[in-house]
């Protein structure tokens, strides 16, 4: 049975490309990749990723053996997480969905000290429940001791992991320790591979494990909204708004530090206008450069997972929890007035909105829609189904209105 699911970091979970810095520093291209193949052939990069010595000594010796690039490599090692282009399209919101199924998240990573900067930095690194990083262990994959570091560490059988890398040899070595293994090469296929890892091998709710309510909601089933799991959420939230909304406005670190202590995950740059009603909020992860604006209302019962450059204008609604349709599927059968129990059915279905999008004043969005990047929603419109990236939609139900670009 699979229950902890292990990823790389670079071209995993966040993507990055040398050149888009090395030909920012050095003269000519000719030069960058000179550098380059001289710091893999050479394996500096080995050094860096496993720094058995500080970084700055490895970058000092690197400046012994190319003096002809002394300059240039003072700045390749000043500017070393200028690399990092982004998150890897689809691999945060996706996480998020496999955390609500109950799986643990684990980062294992050839990477120098200079990880935590970029972990800073991106908030699909705050979704993982612990990691192991090579410059720290002083010990770099596909070595036997990295995946016995990171189970020992957590507590994790071998058999019960599937780890993923992009690069194949990495994979072989968790898979000569024990571990289920996937080659990545982006979301959609790493999430069909890992599925028919599940179906043979046994997810974390399989077997004799009995759901929780939690569980229902988040596997989009019909639950019990007024169990007690949901109400001392619902009372953390509500406690939380009380306090935010007793803030100054001019007290932005406070505002973004309290955003932080509620929400799953955050991004840099992130504000939330005053009198906007949260659900949970645990339930909630926004990327960098977001403005949630006056009075919105985030029915968070489900996950609502915001992507980076995102406007959402006063008024909006993003609801993740509906009811059946059917009377008789709504009511609970039997329900008596005298009874405490909560009448209605209950499920919710996630909300995601891509990179760059503008939810225009009043606009409703209804669970289980995705909005693709780039995409626009218009003021009052009431957002039932998916919405393709650069478009313009609205009216009730929206519709497309205008392509964009």
């Amino acid at each position: 049975m699979i229950k902890n699911l292990i990823f790389d970091f670079g071209k995993v979970l966040v993507d990055y490309d040398y050149f888009t810095v090395l030909d920012s520093i050095f003269a000519t291209h000719q030069q960058s990749e000179d550098f380059f193949r001289r710091l893999m052939a050479e394996r500096w990069n080995e050094r860096l990723d496993r720094e058995d010595v500080p970084f700055e000594q490895i970058v000092h010796d690197m400046q012994y053996a190319m003096p002809q690039y002394k300059e240039e490599i003072q700045q390749f090692a000043h500017r070393y997480t200028d690399f990092i282009l982004g998150e890897i399209k689809g691999m945060r919101a996706l996480l998020v969905r496999l955390k609500g199924e109950g799986y643990k998240l684990y980062g294992l990573t050839n990477w120098c000290s200079k990880v935590h900067l970029t972990m800073e930095e991106y908030p699909i690194f705050q979704l993982l429940d612990g990691r192991v990083i090579s410059s720290e262990e002083h010990i770099t994959k596909p070595s036997m001791e990295i995946y016995q570091r990171i189970c020992e560490k957590y507590g994790l059988k071998a058999e019960e992991c599937v780890f993923t890398d992009d690069l194949r040899e990495n994979v072989a070595g968790a898979r000569r320790y024990g571990m289920e293994g996937i080659c990545f090469k982006n979301a959609a296929q790493y999430e069909a591979d890992l599925r028919d890892i599940l179906s043979s091998k046994g997810g974390c709710h399989d077997g004799d494990y009995v759901k929780t309510e939690q569980d229902r909601c988040m596997a989009g089933e019909l639950y019990d909204c007024h169990s007690p799991e949901f109400l001392d959420r619902k009372a953390r939230a509500t406690e939380w708004m009380q306090r935010y909304s007793a803030l100054p406005y001019a007290n932005r670190s406070a505002r973004y530090a309290m955003i932080r202590e509620l929400f799953g995950s955050v991004g840099t740059n992130v504000s939330v206008g005053d009198g906007t009603i949260i659900g949970f909020g645990d339930n909630i992860h926004v990327g960098n450069n977001v403005s949630i604006n006056y009075r919105c209302i985030l029915n968070d019962c489900n996950a609502i997972v915001i992507g980076n450059d995102v406007l959402i204008a006063p008024g909006v609604q993003i609801n993740t929890a509906s009811h059946p349709t059917e009377l008789s599927e709504r009511l609970m059968s039997g329900w008596k007035p005298s009874s405490r129990e909560y009448r209605w059915r209950t499920f919710a279905k996630p909300v995601v909105i891509g990179d760059g999008c503008w939810i225009g004043a009043n606009a409703t969005i209804l669970g289980g829609v995705t909005i693709g990047d780039g995409a626009v929603v218009a003021a009052g419109a009431v957002v039932t189904k998916d919405v393709e990236p650069h478009t313009l939609v609205g009216g009730v139900p929206a519709r497309v209105l205008k392509r964009l670009q």
